[in-house]
C-alpha cells in the first residue's frame, strides 16, 4: 500500500501511457496535481521536443526535485527568463532538470505532491523519482521508431468568393522523427547488462521576413547499465546516462539572427545494496556534468 500523497506508475503504466515526445514530464500531466504551464498549450510546442515545465503542487518546475536513481536531475543553471523568450541575446534559455530522461530508459516512477519523506531537501515543490531499467535473465531486445509529418498531412484551405488567388499561405513544413533501441542481456550467472538509445529529432518552418525557414531540435539519450549480483544479500550496479540537447533557432524578425543552444549533460551512479540481518544499507558514489550555452 502507497502512502498519501505518493503514485507509483510501473513500467506497464509507463508503456500504455507513451504519447508526446515520450519523455518524462509528457506522463506526469495524467496524475492529478500537476499541471502545465500556460507555454505547454501554445501552437510551437507541436513541434518543440524540450519538455514542458510542470507545476506540482501549486510551485514552479524548479522548485520540484528530480532524481534519476536516487541522484538529483535539478539543473542549478535554470533560467527562468531565458525560458519566456529564448531570443533574448542576454539570456541562456535553460530548464528545471539537466537531462531529459527518456521513458524507455525508465522502470518506474514515484511522484510525492504531499508527505515527502523527510530524507529529501533543498526544495519547496513536489518529488518525482525514476528508477532505470534493469538488465534481466533472459535476452530482450526491442526497436521502435515514430514519425510524424507535412507529407502524411492532407491541407483543405477555404477562401472568400471574392478571392482572387493573388495572395497565400505556405503550407506548415514539420516533421519530427523518434528510433529507439535497447538490448538487455545476461552475460554471467550473476552479471546483467542493459544498453538503450533514443533519438529525437524535430522540423519546422518559421516565416522570417516573407520567406520560409527550418528551425531544428535534437535530443539523444543513451544508457549503459551493468548489474552485478556479488552474494545473495550483496548486489552492485553502475550505470552511466547521457543526454545531450541542441537547438538551432533564428528570430522571425530579424535577419542574420541565427543562433544555437546546447544544453543536457551526463550522470554516472555507482551503487551498492546490502541486506544483512540487522538492517538494509543503499550506499551510492555519483558524478554529475552538465552545460547549457548559446551561440550566435
Amino acid at each position: 500500500m502507497s502512502s498519501q500523497g505518493v503514485y507509483t506508475l510501473n513500467r506497464k503504466m509507463i508503456e500504455d501511457y507513451r504519447f508526446g515526445n515520450g519523455n518524462l514530464n509528457d506522463l506526469l500531466g495524467i496524475l492529478p496535481g500537476v499541471q502545465y504551464g500556460e507555454a505547454a498549450y501554445s501552437a510551437e510546442q507541436v513541434s518543440n521536443i524540450k519538455p514542458s515545465e510542470v507545476s506540482i503542487s501549486g510551485t514552479e518546475g524548479k522548485a520540484t526535485a528530480y532524481l534519476i536513481d536516487g541522484v538529483s536531475n535539478n539543473s542549478n543553471l535554470n533560467n527562468q527568463l531565458g525560458n519566456t523568450d529564448r531570443n533574448l541575446l542576454q539570456d541562456v534559455s535553460g530548464h528545471s532538470q539537466e537531462l531529459f530522461l527518456n521513458l524507455d530508459l525508465v522502470e518506474s516512477i514515484e511522484v510525492y505532491d504531499s508527505n515527502i519523506p523527510a530524507k529529501y531537501g533543498n526544495f519547496n515543490g513536489g518529488l518525482v523519482q525514476a528508477q532505470t531499467r534493469k538488465a534481466r535473465d533472459e535476452v530482450s531486445l526491442g526497436i521502435s521508431y515514430r514519425q510524424t509529418a507535412d507529407d502524411w498531412v492532407d491541407y483543405h484551405n477555404f477562401y472568400a468568393p471574392d478571392f482572387d488567388g493573388s495572395d497565400t499561405l505556405d503550407n506548415a513544413v514539420f516533421q519530427k522523427r523518434s528510433f529507439s533501441t535497447h538490448i538487455a542481456a545476461p552475460l554471467t550467472d550473476k552479471l546483467g547488462v542493459i544498453a538503450q538509445f533514443q533519438y529525437l529529432k524535430s522540423q519546422e518552418s518559421l516565416e522570417q521576413l516573407g520567406y520560409l525557414r527550418l528551425q531544428e531540435q535534437t535530443n539523444y539519450n543513451g544508457m549503459v547499465k551493468f548489474d552485478y549480483a556479488v552474494t545473495t544479500n550483496d548486489d552492485i550496479s553502475f550505470n552511466y546516462l547521457y543526454a545531450p540537447y541542441e537547438g538551432n533557432y533564428f528570430d522571425v524578425n530579424a535577419i542574420n539572427s541565427d543562433y544555437t543552444v546546447k544544453g543536457g549533460g551526463s550522470t554516472a551512479i555507482l551503487t551498492w545494496q546490502a541486506n544483512r540481518h540487522w538492517g538494509y544499507m543503499d550506499s551510492q558514489i555519483s558524478w554529475r556534468s552538465s552545460r547549457n550555452s548559446k551561440r550566435c
